[in-house]
Formats: C-alpha cells, structure tokens, sequence
C-alpha cells in the first residue's frame, strides 16, 4: 500500500490517502532544478563550457556521445533548440536567449539533463 497527498477538484486542501500497488496509481517526481549545483547535473564523458555564458557555450564530448540527438529546455520544458552532437567539440550560440536557466539533455538517454545558466 503507499501513502500520498491528494490534490482534487472540488476539494480546497490535500487530503492523504492510500492505493494499493496493484493499482498502478500515476506519480509525478519534481525537483526544483535552481536549487542545485552544477556539478549535481552531470552526463557522464561530458563537458560544458563556459557556464555560465553570456553568449556560446563550447560542449565537449567524448565519442560515446557522438550521433546523440540534444535539446535545450528552459525551465517549463518548452524545447528551445536542437541538434546532434557530431563532433567532439561543438560550439552552441545561446546568444538569441534571454537571461536565465537552460537545460540541455539527450531525449535517448535516461539519464540526467546538464544545467546552464545565461547571464
């Protein structure tokens, strides 16, 4: 049995309740990504640099990544560019952006997103 906050129309508070497993109840884990460091958002033989940026930021990566389809989200998920990684060494203009936190992460790959921040 697992425990949760429910939060439901017409109701004006969170009411706690119970599912059993079978079930198959949907969950929704969120973490508030501006509270963490930079180095607690790492892909794995993978570099960015400089961040932050006021404009570029130079990716460097090793040949695992190579043929890796990216995106760059803001912080409400909407996609802001894409691309491939097919060079080691890719250089990415963030200069059109407005200040603020990105994320870039690899839609193939479960694993984490890398955090960049735009002065």
């Amino acid at each position: 049995m697992g425990f949760f906050l429910e939060l439901a129309y017409p109701q004006d508070m969170a009411v706690r309740n119970a599912y059993f497993a079978d079930y198959a109840a949907c969950i929704r884990c969120v973490v508030d990504v501006s509270t963490l460091d930079i180095s607690d958002l790492n892909v794995p033989d993978m570099d960015i640099h400089p961040n932050p940026t006021n404009g570029s930021i130079v990716v460097q990566a090793g040949s695992s990544m190579l043929g890796e389809r990216y995106e760059i989200v803001d912080l409400m998920g909407r996609s802001i560019l894409q691309g491939t990684l097919v060079s080691t060494q890719a250089t990415i203009s963030l200069e059109q952006f407005p200040a603020g936190m990105y994320l870039m992460r690899f839609p193939e790959r479960k694993g984490p997103a890398m955090k960049i921040v735009k002065e």
